[in-house]
């Protein structure tokens, strides 16, 4: 979410410094969503079709 402070990872909630975020999209989620290039996006792959694995933060609170 960008939000005016700066961009906000949808996946941990952080701030996110520019150039190191990475936008994306999720099944059942009418939106664009941004998260840290490595680390968020990556646990976002690795949950795959499970939001349990997900990370605490705001795209696991939806999903709960």
């Amino acid at each position: 979410m960008i939000t005016k402070a700066g961009p906000k990872c949808d996946v941990c909630g952080q701030y996110i410094l520019w150039g190191t975020m990475e936008f994306f999209s999720v099944a059942n989620i009418n939106a664009t969503l941004c998260a840290h290039t490595e680390r968020c996006k990556q646990a976002v792959l690795d949950a795959g079709n499970d939001w349990k694995q997900l990370p605490a933060g705001p795209l696991r609170e939806a999903f709960e």
